[in-house]
């Protein structure tokens, strides 16, 4: 499932998480390369759906400079139009880019102001460099097994499998773990 590695406040906070940030290459996406292409696998979705029936708003955090396409943008778009989705059961995703050269903080910042949140509340997964700010302004730092050292330094939380590989739902079944849910308790209509 993953490991705690700062016991500080970490266990609250988790249970008090109301929005996730994740990276998006290396952390949804596996993030690797064939021939000199990127292959991107994913195989996280019901991660994913477990934090939102928790009622843990997500949000995807690229580098890119253009809106999201491609994988993520499809995926975003086929979530949100899940019957939990529409009924209002499960909170929808949100995408971001760093477009106009904002950073992550940036972009945590903007959607803390627009749900009424504060960092504090906030948790984000990365896995590389331009993770760091960000894990280190939230309240909860997450980091998938693969994760850069100095990624892994920041979390609060490692988990057992890479990104793009099960990271998010190591994440997800922990958080509910700590909460005290039984995931078959979850709302999936």
């Amino acid at each position: 499932m993953g490991k705690w590695l700062k016991l500080d406040n970490a266990i609250q906070k988790g249970k008090e998480l109301k929005l996730l940030g994740l990276g998006v290459d290396g952390v949804t996406l596996d993030g690797s390369e064939t021939n000199g292409a990127r292959r991107r696998q994913f195989n996280d979705g019901q991660g994913i759906s477990l934090l939102r029936a928790a009622g843990i708003r997500i949000v995807f955090i690229g580098n890119e400079k253009a809106p999201f396409t491609g994988p993520i943008g499809e995926l975003v778009a086929k979530w949100n139009e899940l019957p939990s989705s529409k009924s209002g059961a499960w909170p929808p995703i949100d995408h971001a880019t760093e477009a106009g050269g904002m950073t992550k903080v940036a972009v945590m910042e903007r959607l803390c102001a627009q749900y009424g949140l504060t960092l504090e509340e906030c948790g984000y997964m990365g896995n590389d460099l331009v993770a760091c700010d960000v894990m280190e302004r939230v309240g909860l730092a997450v980091a998938p097994a693969n994760a850069e050292a100095c990624v892994r330094e920041l979390a609060h939380f490692i988990t057992e499998r890479d990104g793009g590989r099960g990271a998010i739902r190591d994440f997800a079944d922990f958080i509910l773990d700590i909460r005290g849910v039984d995931p078959r308790s979850l709302p999936f209509n």
